[in-house]
């Protein structure tokens, strides 16, 4: 034990948050699901809060870069895949728009969630699950269609009790907050 006393580990999103370097070379498809925070304008707080914010600043920079890269790919036809974001909509895919949470919705409270390595609620892990899920399902139809089996059954979201919006808004209302300043215990 004593060998492995002075391991820190860490998110491998310190190095690759979108986790490409693995496997962009070797696979023909690449599916990308970016669970990465949104990064919005905040007031400034205190000298120690604008300290954390220029790294924050860094880290998106390297994020939106590493973003357009692989995007740019696939438009231009070097890789095979699709992307989705913690903030993207159903409808940015101009597919079924009547799925997938409501856009304010998702601009408001669900792309606002905490993202870091703290506890989810309940609340939160199955409202994050429905969306990936569904981001996924339009994603790979839109861009990667010859990966899904004709015919397609449709979708079926794996929570659907937190698919109704007042319940979702109510549940996560303070969910982009900690609740104690270490996380939940």
């Amino acid at each position: 034990m004593e060998c492995i006393s002075d391991l820190r580990l860490t998110d491998g999103g310190n190095y690759d948050n979108l986790g490409l370097e693995p496997v962009w070379k070797a696979a023909k498809y690449i599916l990308v699901s970016d669970g990465g925070s949104t990064f919005d304008a905040e007031p400034d707080r205190s000298l120690i809060w604008r300290l954390s914010r220029y790294t924050d600043i860094l880290n998106n920079q390297v994020s939106a870069l590493r973003r357009r890269w692989l995007i740019s790919n696939f438009i231009e036809k070097v890789l095979e895949g699709t992307y989705w974001g913690f903030g993207s909509r159903v409808r940015s895919y101009e597919q079924d728009l009547n799925r997938g949470y409501p856009e304010q919705l998702v601009d408001d409270v669900i792309s606002e969630g905490r993202t870091d390595l703290d506890a989810f609620s309940e609340a939160e892990a199955a409202v994050l699950e429905n969306h990936g899920y569904m981001l996924a399902d339009v994603a790979v139809n839109k861009h990667l269609p010859c990966l899904i089996a004709k015919p397609s059954a449709p979708l079926a979201v794996p929570h659907l009790e937190w698919m109704e919006e007042k319940k979702v808004k109510s549940s996560l209302r303070r969910s982009h907050k900690r609740i104690f300043p270490l996380g939940r215990w």
